[in-house]
């Protein structure tokens, strides 16, 4: 799911739920722009750049989205919404 947002806005999610976990924000230009996954590249910087406690779960920006949902929706760009929006009509059909 992470890689259904743009890089930006889901490391903007990593920022804020474990802004009290990192030594600085990760800096999405900072990824690994190889690496095509999300969630594997900020695992990556997290290998480098261990947190300061405990460690990475990608449960969590997940949960701060869904608790910030209605401020943050209007950042979700268009093109999110429209993958998501396809996503959920392919599922719906296999459902039929």
């Amino acid at each position: 799911m992470e890689d259904m947002f743009e890089r930006d806005f889901y490391v903007g999610l990593v920022n804020a739920e474990f802004a009290k976990e990192l030594k600085t924000p990760i800096d999405p230009g900072a990824l690994n722009a190889n690496q095509p996954r999300t969630l594997r590249a900020i695992e990556a910087n997290f290998e480098a750049n261990p947190l300061n406690s405990g460690s990475f779960n990608h449960y969590r920006p997940a949960r701060y989205f869904s608790e910030n949902a209605a401020k943050l929706w209007q950042q979700v760009s268009d093109a999110a919404k429209d993958r998501f929006e396809a996503a959920f009509k392919h599922l719906n059909a296999l459902l039929k």
